[in-house]
């Protein structure tokens, strides 16, 4: 698939060979006007962040381990982020 803007340049060069739901979403994502990506994107991560405040909120209790593991993921995506916390 590849995904080619008016002025005839290609942005995105990609081979899917698989005829499953995931990847016909992706590729109609993927054919719609960077100004319609947008809200949906947006409206995806609403949902997403939705769901798992849902479910946090609906837990009666939430295992430990579980908890540090969660915090140990986050600070690790943290590091890897911020620009300057490698050491060289």
């Amino acid at each position: 698939m590849s995904l080619v803007i008016s002025d005839g340049s290609t942005v995105l060069a990609a081979s899917y060979h698989s005829n499953s739901f995931g990847t016909e979403m992706i590729e109609t994502f993927a054919t719609l006007h960077p100004v319609q990506q947008a809200p949906v994107a947006t409206c995806f991560t609403w949902g997403m962040t939705t769901r798992g405040a849902a479910a946090v909120f609906l837990a009666k209790e939430v295992r430990r381990d579980l908890l540090n593991t969660i915090l140990g993921f986050s600070i690790l995506m943290t590091l890897d982020v911020a620009p300057g916390s490698r050491p060289r």
